[in-house]
């Protein structure tokens, strides 16, 4: 009788490991998510701040808004978008100072075409806890997230973060 328990314990925690990603695909599927979104054509802004207008996803809403900082959420997570109108959609400096700050990297690749240069980057933070920043040149946006949300949100970061004029 224990060794039927044993036996189906086992099997159970098979099964479940065995269906669940492992970091290394889910990376991959990032990486490659990110990347056509960054190619494919940028939504069209529907918010329009004091510096800038963006797209934002009906599921998401501004929890804080300053000058060149939002703050916003969707359900319990929080996103924050910042935007620095002083630099132009091809430059690195935000995305170089964000990797001097970097410890944890799973991922960390760039993106480029004719008028951007963009970025994903995936840290790990603590155990299925991991800082999300997508950037394109002076626009970077960030989330902690777990595992399993890390290839939908940086889809939809780069969404938002491709959508920014200024």
């Amino acid at each position: 009788m224990v060794k039927k328990g044993i036996i189906s314990y086992l099997l159970l925690i098979g099964l479940l490991v065995g269906c669940s990603a492992s970091v290394e695909e889910v990376i991959e599927e990032t990486k490659q998510t990110t990347a056509q979104t960054f190619e494919a054509e940028p939504m069209e802004p529907n918010q329009t701040e004091s510096t800038f207008s963006y797209f934002l996803p009906s599921d998401m809403k501004e929890e804080t808004v300053e000058e060149n900082n939002l703050i916003l959420q969707q359900g319990e997570q929080l996103f924050i978008l910042f935007v620095n109108p002083n630099e132009e959609q091809n430059s690195e400096e935000l995305y170089k100072s964000t990797v001097l700050e970097s410890e944890n990297d799973l991922l960390n690749e760039t993106f480029k075409d004719e008028e951007r240069f963009g970025y994903v980057k995936v840290e790990s933070v603590e155990e299925d806890s991991y800082q999300l920043s997508i950037g394109i040149g002076g626009v970077k946006m960030t989330t902690v997230t777990e595992l399993k949300k890390v290839k939908d949100n940086a889809e939809q970061m780069m969404q938002i973060v491709s959508s920014v004029k200024y």
